[in-house]
């Protein structure tokens, strides 16, 4: 089976390799609201439990090249700040995601991202050349 490729520009850094990205302001409890920035080549963000999120992709991807995740709001130490991938199946044939656990960043425990932080997703992927 050839290797998916990009039906249309997502800021390309040279053949193959694509950036998505998305960003969300967090609900209460950590809920996802309906209303994502970007997102595009994502499905539904799914929040699995405390911090814990799955960003699915709607296509296969060869490899994750890179992954990076940025929280804006008051600074906090109780609340998820940190982050680190839990799953990453990019090239799954029948569920591509990435997953991500977001920790508190003095003690590393598992943590919500405060309502009203500001999550900003981006996934580097290698797809077809």
């Amino acid at each position: 089976m050839a290797a998916p490729f990009a039906p249309y520009p997502i800021n390309t850094t040279e053949n193959g390799e694509v950036t998505v990205s998305a960003t969300f302001t967090v609900g209460a409890t950590g809920a996802v609201p309906s209303t994502i920035t970007g997102g595009r080549e994502l499905g539904t963000i799914v929040r699995n439990g405390v911090g814990d999120y799955s960003f699915p992709l709607l296509q296969t991807y060869i490899r994750t090249i890179d992954v990076n995740f940025v929280v804006v709001g008051a600074a906090a130490t109780t609340t998820g700040k940190t982050w680190q991938v839990i799953a990453d199946s990019s090239a799954s044939t029948s569920a591509p995601l990435i997953r991500v656990q977001f920790t508190r960043p003095d003690t590393g425990a598992v943590a919500e991202v405060a309502q009203n932080d500001v999550i900003k997703a981006t996934f580097k992927l290698k797809c077809k050349d």
